[in-house]
Order: C-alpha cells, then structure tokens, then sequence
C-alpha cells in the first residue's frame, strides 16, 4: 500500500506532477495507492506549499493514520 504527500516553497512548485510521479512508480511496483480526499484535501495526496500550517500538519496525520487502518 501507498500514498503520497509533497511540499514545495511555491504555488508552481509542481506538487501535483510530483504526486502523479509517485503514484505511477507505486503503481508499476503494483501497490495499492490511496489518498484521503475528506480529510487530506485531495485524491492524490497531501500537498504543502510553504511553510506547514496547522492544516497540512493535520492532514499528513490523517494520510498517516488511513494508512495504518487500512493496512
């Protein structure tokens, strides 16, 4: 099993390209990836830009412990 989570110091810092990168590495090493789209922000994973907030922190910890329950 799989997820990702990526920071960046800008809006164009191109998290999402980074994201699908990993999944599609996952994905070939044929792992099951997840996200947590309720409560991470987003389908493919927790994504920073700058500084974490109290927001990204919660979310990282929310991916992290989907991961544990599901594994």
């Amino acid at each position: 099993m799989g997820a990702a989570f990526t920071f960046s110091g800008a809006i164009s810092g191109g998290n999402e390209t980074t994201l699908l990168s990993m999944i599609e590495a996952m994905l070939i090493h044929r792992m099951v990836v997840f996200g947590n789209p309720l409560k991470a922000g987003g389908h493919y994973g927790v994504v920073c830009i700058g500084k974490p907030q109290d927001k990204e922190l919660e979310a990282c910890r929310s991916l992290g412990e989907r991961a544990g329950r599901l594994c």
